[in-house]
């Protein structure tokens, strides 16, 4: 028993000595890493960091509803020098002076200052390199990156968004989406050949980068590109501070142009003050003034039963008092259909209607039309704009909120309650991403049209359809009439409130309109908001018009791309159809474009850039061509005025409309003056004046 206790303390004192020279070791080789040969390891890891390099990965494309390009990433480079590594110093100073603009003094200074490394410009293009790659200098150093561009510069910029010089999204869909558009950077670690040149270590893993994907848009550029077009020359020729409008498919909630003037290029956002910068279409809240009186038509409709041809309220000849507060109409009215209240936009006579509705049912109403909440619209920064609870109330909230105010709302917001009038009572969630594509353009997400909710039966919205088009053809919204399709709509006009003054400025103004087309088979919702206008304020006169122009150019070109379809389905060539779009009266650039894509033979006479006549060329019976003639002064030449009185509103607006005039109207039924009279002398865009009575 001794011996073998002998045997065994022995094997555990050697295997005590063994592990203790093994942890002696180990402590040894710490102490020569970490200590001894400190500055060697040290080194080795420095130039394993140093050469460890990023593999930037290509942004995703984004692209409009019909594969147009709206930002991409295109190659270009980051120019640094090593100093301490020049060879050919004085021929490298000279090819950077004259390929990139820097001048010597700049270089020398930067080297004096970073002789190891320093970087001397960004964002170069591969065709300005090209001569300074030639040298084969060791210490010229081309970093490969990738450059945010935008095709369409400014058009679309505030759905877009932009990035800053590292490619980092800072709004609008570069932002919302950029999960999907980074990509993934990858890495590699490299040494360098004689020339200095970066090769990859094969002794070292890597990783490679994944490109990003491709988002398609609902948006169509050439809409887009109507809108910013007629959103500049609105804001400008009324001199006001600035503009928004927003197009959308009523049917789906797909958005098909936003556009916010001034616009900003997104290539240069540094260029441009933050508020510029802000997409206003959904981040800023007005009080809308008598856009919003479509909610207090729909509560009266089906909460009242009113009759819109039989029930009459007293205006009170234009002054009104309610409850301790007093309520006006900018023109006197006395008894008015409930018809007429809305045509003619009277405050009063609707106040009177909001006063049969309880504050519960206005609110209700208000909710349902989706106010007082974000829309969900996949874009940053959306304001649920301002809705009181139905505590807070007042007595008169809901009488001044049955006209728009002590009400805030975003034009998004409104914009997607007129779309629920307009497709038969649904609240469509508004959107803008179509589909995210992955690798071999398969779809990784999709987005499809979804009903919110139903907010008034189609009954209902049938009739609200019928009173709106009315507005149009008979009401305050007369400036946005066109003979060649039907339009609903509703004018607006706001006083702005003063933060500071704490009230309302009687000096600004919010002038709108808002609506949809064509009325039988509503295709496209539109909302027009111009803020400050210099002179006339009236949404009527401001914003009607402009709604008028861009549904008379959307229109022509949404014909010519439904008929260019059709011809391609080979059903109805072109040379056996006589719908050919009407392009007079638009610019020259647009009609060219909406007929080109006919793949006719388009031909100018004239100078000018607008299109006062256009003329088919046929060959065997079909149309291969089109000529337009153009003539800016012929625009202003003295036309006749016809003789009007005693004609029905309708037949006097088509006569008008053969020479582009849009006459102020007072009254309804049959013409009992007019201003200028028959036979008289008058020029475009003159105002002309019908008084109607009943027959």
């Amino acid at each position: 028993m001794i011996q073998q206790n002998g045997h065994t303390n022995f094997r555990l004192g050697f295997i005590f000595l063994a592990v203790f020279g093994v942890f002696l070791l180990i402590g040894w080789k710490l102490v020569k890493v970490q200590i001894v040969d400190y500055a060697y390891y040290k080194d080795k890891a420095d130039n394993n960091v140093k050469n460890r390099l990023i593999l930037a990965a290509r942004r995703g494309a984004v692209l409009d509803r019909q594969g147009n390009i709206l930002a991409k990433d295109i190659l270009h480079y980051s120019v640094a020098l090593a100093g301490t590594r020049l060879k050919k110093k004085q021929e490298v100073f000279k090819e950077i002076e004259s390929s990139l603009k820097i001048p010597l003094s700049t270089l020398e200074r930067k080297i004096r200052k970073n002789p190891e490394f320093v970087y001397v410009a960004q964002k170069v293009l591969p065709s300005d390199v090209e001569n300074l790659r030639k040298l084969r200098d060791p210490g010229v150093i081309l970093e490969k990156r990738f450059l945010r561009v935008y095709p369409y510069t400014v058009n679309a910029a505030h759905l877009l968004g932009f990035c800053d010089t590292d490619n980092n999204p800072l709004g609008g869909i570069e932002y919302q989406y950029n999960n999907f558009l980074q990509g993934k950077p990858g890495w590699m670690i490299a040494q360098r050949d004689a020339l200095g040149n970066q090769v990859p270590d094969l002794n070292f893993p890597g990783e490679e980068s994944i490109d990003g994907m491709n988002i398609h848009l609902t948006l169509d550029i050439d809409y887009q590109i109507i809108l910013d077009e007629e959103m500049k020359k609105a804001v400008q020729k009324s001199r006001a501070a600035d503009g928004m409008a927003i197009l959308m498919d009523p049917s789906t909630g797909e958005i098909l142009a936003l556009s916010n003037y001034p616009y900003f290029n997104p290539e240069e956002p540094n260029r441009y003050p933050a508020e510029i910068l802000k997409n206003r279409s959904i981040t800023d809240v007005f009080e809308p003034g008598s856009t919003f009186k479509i909610v207090t038509m729909a509560a009266a409709l089906e909460h009242l039963n009113v009759n819109l041809d039989q029930d009459i309220f007293y205006c009170e000849n234009g002054k009104y008092r309610s409850l301790g507060l007093s309520f006006g109409d900018y023109k006197k009215y006395g008894w008015l259909t409930v018809r007429r209240i809305f045509e003619n936009s009277s405050n009063i006579g609707v106040v009177k209607i909001a006063e049969k509705l309880n504050k519960e049912v206005m609110f209700r109403y208000v909710r349902n039309f989706g106010f007082g909440m974000p829309t969900g619209v996949d874009l940053p920064g959306e304001s649920a704009g301002i809705l009181s609870s139905l505590e807070k109330f007042s007595r008169t909230t809901h009488l001044f909120m049955s006209f728009g105010y002590e009400i805030g709302v975003t034009p998004l917001q409104l914009i997607t309650a007129y779309c629920a009038v307009a497709n038969g009572g649904f609240l469509m969630k508004p959107f803008l991403m179509s589909s995210i594509d992955g690798e071999g353009d398969r779809k990784i997400r999709q987005n499809r049209p979804q009903k919110i909710r139903q907010v008034i039966s189609e009954e209902t919205s049938a009739i609200m359809t019928d009173v709106l088009q009315g507005v149009v053809k008979n009401g305050t919204g007369h400036e946005a009439y066109l003979e060649s399709f039907s339009i609903a709509g509703k004018t607006g006009t706001a006083q702005l409130y003063n933060q500071k003054l704490k009230t309302h400025d009687p000096r600004k103004h919010l002038a709108s309109f808002v609506g949809f087309f064509p009325v039988n088979e509503p295709k496209f919702a539109l909302l027009i908001m111009i803020r400050e206008p210099a002179g006339d304020y009236y949404g009527g006169l401001v914003a009607a018009p402009v709604f008028r122009d861009i549904g008379r150019r959307i229109m022509s070109l949404y014909s010519a791309e439904q008929n260019r379809y059709i011809a391609a389905q080979g059903d109805t060539p072109w040379g056996e159809t006589e719908s050919i779009p009407n392009v007079e009266n638009l610019e020259r650039e647009t009609a060219e474009k909406i007929l080109k894509t006919l793949d006719l033979d388009v031909r100018f006479q004239g100078t000018g850039n607008a299109v006062i006549r256009q003329e088919e060329v046929r060959k065997d019976g079909k149309v291969t061509g089109i000529i337009l003639y153009l003539d800016e002064k012929s625009r202003m030449t003295e036309l006749v005025m016809p003789a009007l009185t005693g004609k029905s509103l309708k037949e006097a607006l088509a006569l008008l409309s053969e020479i582009d005039q849009n006459p102020d109207v007072d009254g309804s039924g049959i013409v009992i003056s007019q201003q200028p009279k028959a036979g008289s002398k008058i020029f475009n865009r003159k105002n002309v004046k019908l008084v109607l009575k009943p027959s």
